[in-house]
């Protein structure tokens, strides 16, 4: 207890301190296992007006430098009206038409220019409910985003003139979080929230995350480097950039793909993705991904071309399977997605119809993976024979390009393959291959790399009420 940080935030957790809400607000610290809550003062900055009007808040003593009144302005003329067509207004649960946005030194042990990864904001479950003085855990009753003041403010210092704002991005991030609670109550997957603040930035127009798309498709110059996703599932979710990339990559594949790419604009996407946060007519939400692929039934690309998508009379398991093969296809550059090249359990499967209705042409720029793709083998329930196991959403790419692969996921092949599971449910399975594990290599922490667009890692902090005041931290 020699920590002062620590023991200051225990004895207030445990306290009648007058953390009133108006000045003064009640945070987590993230350091510390019992993520204890602390009164932090704070002195307002700026206002922003709308249906639901914004208080800025920084932290005393924090001396940010940021210019409140210009954030403010770009929350509401760009971000506020951005989201709110896409997902709605936010929840008011106090009932004061306010939404409160706090920058503070976010205490979770980062440093100042660190490549080890920080939390640039985050949005605390505990805020929507009553508050407990006797818990460690307390609530300011109130829709709050809290936001770094020190790494992602460095990181905005850092940013080159012309690319979207890393500070504003990460509150249009931050925000569908804020906006989704009220309907999913931090239940739903966890790829698919994530992959929507994502694209929730890049509507708001401090996108495309550039940094998202180097690691996904394996850039030399981003910290995935050769390998990209491969080896990873958005489905087991540890928070790592790859987690973000992946489910980013296909949110944003799906979300261009509910309309033409000849509309001159995005309302029938945000259409999509309204629906997939507050759920369609018949109140389905894209809660799973094969909620997400009911959604996406009823947008207008695929109503319109629905008798020529083979999946029309599947199940959404299947369709969502196949919305993964035509993406990862495409990504890799394939030109034919026909039976002859796509394989799913051993059987061709002729896939060319979602290529020409679902293109990845509006995205060329940022999604292709490395060369030298042939045939595209997709496996879901194979018998074990040999090699590794392939979990639900696993995907690996065998390029015979010197830059394809680290020696450790090199995969035995006589030509270039995509090898993947594409279900989203049941267990791992295994293809007849040689390989050594493919699962050997770990996943690289978010961190912040220089020339990086925009890192915008999200906490949820759930509160399961265990008496030993355990987390689960997904960030």
């Amino acid at each position: 207890m020699d920590n002062p940080v620590v023991l200051y935030s225990l004895l207030n957790a445990n306290s009648t301190v007058n953390c009133d809400g108006i000045t003064k607000f009640w945070v987590r610290n993230l350091s510390i296992s019992s993520q204890a809550s602390y009164c932090v003062s704070f002195t307002k900055k700026a206002i922003a007006t709308g249906t639901m009007g914004v208080d800025f808040f920084e932290q005393d003593g924090l001396n940010s430098g940021l210019d409140f009144n210009l954030i403010a302005s770009a929350y509401q003329n760009t971000i506020y009206p951005s989201l709110v067509s896409a997902f709605g207004e936010p929840s008011d649960v106090n009932k004061d038409k306010k939404v409160i946005i706090l920058t503070l030194d976010i205490l979770e042990s980062a440093s100042t220019g660190s490549s080890s990864g920080f939390v640039a904001g985050f949005v605390d479950p505990k805020n929507f409910e009553a508050d407990d003085p006797s818990n460690v855990l307390r609530s300011n009753a109130a829709e709050i985003l809290y936001m770094d003041g020190k790494e992602l403010v460095d990181k905005k210092k850092k940013t080159a003139s012309g690319d979207p704002d890393p500070f504003l991005a990460t509150i249009a991030h931050e925000m569908q979080h804020l906006i989704r609670y009220q309907y999913g109550k931090g239940k739903d997957n966890v790829w698919i929230d994530e992959g929507t603040s994502e694209v929730s930035s890049d509507i708001s127009g401090y996108g495309p995350q550039k940094d998202r798309i180097s690691c996904f498709k394996g850039s030399l110059t981003s910290s995935c480097a050769d390998t990209g996703v491969q080896g990873t599932s958005p489905f087991t979710w540890s928070g790592s950039l790859k987690n973000y990339a992946y489910s980013y990559a296909f949110v944003r594949y799906l979300f261009y793909a509910a309309d033409s790419t000849s509309a001159t604009d995005n309302t029938n996407r945000l259409t999509f993705l309204k629906n997939t946060v507050q759920g369609g007519t018949d109140g389905v939400r894209a809660s799973t991904p094969q909620n997400l692929m009911h959604v996406f039934r009823s947008t207008k690309q695929y109503t319109d071309n629905k008798a020529s998508v083979p999946a029309d009379s599947s199940t959404d398991e299947v369709l969502f399977e196949h919305m993964m093969i035509s993406f990862f296809g495409q990504a890799a550059g394939a030109t034919d997605l026909s039976a002859t090249n796509v394989f799913i359990n051993g059987t061709g499967t002729d896939l060319s119809s979602y290529k020409t209705i679902f293109p990845l042409s509006y995205s060329t720029t940022y999604y292709p993976l490395p060369s030298g793709i042939e045939n595209l083998n997709f496996y879901k329930s194979l018998s074990a024979t040999s090699g590794a196991t392939l979990s639900p959403g696993f995907m690996y790419v065998n390029s015979q390009t010197s830059t394809g692969a680290s020696s450790a996921t090199t995969v035995n092949l006589s030509s270039s393959h995509i090898i993947m599971n594409p279900s989203s449910t049941g267990s791992g399975v295994a293809p007849s291959i040689q390989s050594k594990d493919l699962n050997t290599e770990a996943d690289h922490p978010i961190h912040l790399e220089d020339g990086a667009t925009c890192i915008t890692p999200h906490l949820i902090l759930d509160d399961q009420k265990k008496p030993d005041f355990s987390r689960k931290l997904l960030f």
